[in-house]
């Protein structure tokens, strides 16, 4: 049987160390599909984590944002874990895929990392056993507005709610799946053991050319997450901010009692103004992030990341002092100001992936 990383080669992609496709070949035909038709690609380097034994919800609650306690088999939940400080440790999607476990999706490259801290949060009187399956699982996402109708093609009828979790069958092989948080329009995870891999990204090759499909890599996802101005791992997920700064007011409940950097994060949303916020921005040029943003010649901001699109578009994203935000102001990057920002969408507020505050 072919492995995924010959049926990729043979497909001319270009791969990253890992094995994860880069690109194609024709970015620019990925990039117009993920607006206008439907993409897959390989996200499997986010890790895979599985929480079983029934103090599961419990523990993640008392240690992440989100109000997990209360979850239901089917149900998808992004929660963020911090720090004693509020800060973002990580942020991860919490699913009630079967019974008797939770299944936890992580960053790319993290799924040994939070293993081994979800470990350290069990108590001797708690019962749970935490397992890195990262290696012996694949994901698959799509892109793009056509998901839904191509993969109801291939298996049963699917949920088109967000956040609603289901087990489908495609090419007869089992996939957990649920849609997420869009980048451009419907954004849809499937979940499927690593043998099976391969016949189901083949599946929906062929059934997606009905639909435009084009497989896609690890740069047009990043163009889609920074043209979205959706907080990425390592860049606005970091220990320097917290979930509200990002934009995520959504994915923390303020009504849920105490957990780790609860404190810090329900006193920044009582005073009901943050010293900074996200930004979507839009750039003159292509600029390298990160950069230092300037108004007036005093430092207000980073350029968090940034990307130009096959379209010649430049994209970022901002961290930015909110004292001195307003739509399309121009920032300088650097103290010379030899290039500017403008600043679009004011995404702390309320960008177009958050749904509503949690409670």
């Amino acid at each position: 049987m072919k492995t995924l990383k010959s049926i990729y080669t043979e497909a001319g992609a270009i791969l990253a160390p890992d094995g994860i496709p880069l690109h194609f070949g024709n970015l620019l035909a990925e990039y117009q599909s993920a607006l206008h038709d439907v993409i897959m690609l390989d996200r499997s380097h986010q890790g895979r984590v599985e929480i079983t034994g029934k103090d599961r919800y419990e523990i993640l609650n008392r240690i992440s944002t989100n109000n997990i306690a209360n979850m239901q088999l089917g149900d998808v939940m992004p929660t963020i874990l911090t720090n004693a400080n509020g800060r973002i440790l990580e942020r991860i999607i919490a699913c009630d895929w079967k019974t008797d476990s939770l299944l936890l999706i992580t960053g790319p490259g993290r799924g040994a990392g939070i293993a081994n801290y979800l470990q350290k949060q069990i108590f001797f009187n708690d019962e749970a056993r935490v397992v890195d399956i990262s290696a012996n699982t694949y994901q698959l996402t799509l892109h793009g507005p056509k998901t839904n109708t191509l993969i109801s093609t291939i298996s049963q009828p699917i949920n088109d709610a967000i956040f609603h979790g289901e087990d489908i069958s495609i090419d007869d092989k089992p996939v957990f799946t649920s849609l997420l948080k869009p980048f451009s329009t419907q954004h849809r995870m499937l979940i499927c053991t690593r043998e099976d891999a391969p016949n189901i990204w083949q599946a929906i090759v062929r059934a997606g050319q009905d639909y435009g499909l084009q497989p896609a890599g690890g740069l047009t996802y990043n163009t889609l997450r920074i043209r979205a101005g959706f907080p990425g791992t390592g860049r606005e997920l970091s220990t320097d901010y917290i979930p509200l700064e990002v934009g995520l007011w959504d994915e923390v409940s303020f009504n849920k009692g105490c957990y780790t950097g609860q404190e810090i994060i329900a006193r920044m949303e009582s005073r009901e103004q943050l010293a900074k916020t996200i930004v979507s921005v839009h750039l003159d040029d292509p600029i390298d992030s990160p950069a230092e943003l300037y108004f007036n010649g005093k430092r207000v901001g980073t350029l968090t990341s940034s990307v130009t699109s096959p379209e010649n578009e430049c994209f970022g994203i901002g961290m930015i002092k909110t004292a001195v935000i307003s739509t399309e102001r121009v920032l300088s990057v650097g103290v010379e100001g030899n290039a500017q920002v403008r600043i679009g969408n004011l995404l702390g507020t309320q960008p177009h992936w958050v749904l509503e505050k949690s409670r």
